[in-house]
């Protein structure tokens, strides 16, 4: 599981850093020290968000900082400033910004995790009225299509382009992912008694396509989370 981190970016003169790493221990963040960019970079993997601390006389420049925080997405802190630069935050309030952060990422997370599982319960819950078997591979891609469009709130978004997303996911391909959807809508056409279902999601006396399938449980779930709101 990746991990939150401080990277402490000193010179060898100054290695007081116990405040921090006290501070780091007591809210169960990883700390590390480094003296140098390939340091740097190498401590940057592995961790999902990273906070680089830098002392001060340290061997890096604030440009060099800056574009390492603008490709990798990072915080960081340069305790020589006594003003507010740019992104480059107090040092005083530099522990309380910390904590803010990875609070705010928390629960940002935990909002993810909660309208995945609510779109996958309702498509689940739809996907059985029609007639579905969880033991076709096509129905768990078929999940997977409606909650990939549902989260780019693009609800036009052709088919396939999600079809690359989740051939990438489970280790098949593109023909493979779109083969065992046709696959299970046909099937759960066929063991439906009443067909009537599926004609109202095509318009027509026929079994739906994907992208009518897909629309219909994108629309069923989008219409859900409006009356939920």
């Amino acid at each position: 599981m990746k991990n939150n981190s401080v990277i402490y970016f000193y010179n060898k003169k100054d290695n007081d850093y116990s405040r921090l790493n006290d501070f780091c221990t007591k809210n169960n963040i990883h700390f590390f020290c480094c003296t140098t960019i390939d340091e740097l970079m190498y401590l940057l993997l592995g961790n999902e968000m990273s906070f680089i601390v830098v002392s001060k006389d340290a061997n890096v420049t604030h440009r060099q900082l800056e574009e390492i925080a603008n490709v990798k997405k990072l915080y960081y802190f340069d305790t020589t400033y006594n003003g507010l630069k740019k992104n480059i935050i107090l040092v005083d309030d530099m522990e309380k910004t910390i904590t803010k952060i990875i609070n705010d990422n928390l629960q940002t997370k935990d909002e993810i995790e909660e309208k995945k599982l609510n779109c996958y319960l309702l498509v689940n819950d739809e996907l059985e009225r029609l007639c579905f078997r969880h033991k076709h591979l096509g129905t768990k891609y078929l999940e997977d299509m409606v909650y990939e469009q549902y989260v780019s709130k693009v609800k036009n978004k052709k088919c396939i382009e999600t079809y690359p997303i989740l051939a990438e996911k489970y280790d098949t391909t593109v023909t493979g992912v779109e083969r065992s959807v046709r696959f299970a809508i046909r099937s759960a056409f066929n063991i439906a008694e009443d067909k009537q279902m599926f004609y109202s999601i095509s318009k027509r006396q026929k079994s739906p396509t994907v992208k009518e399938m897909v629309t219909y449980l994108l629309n069923k779930v989008f219409f859900s989370s409006k009356e939920n709101m």
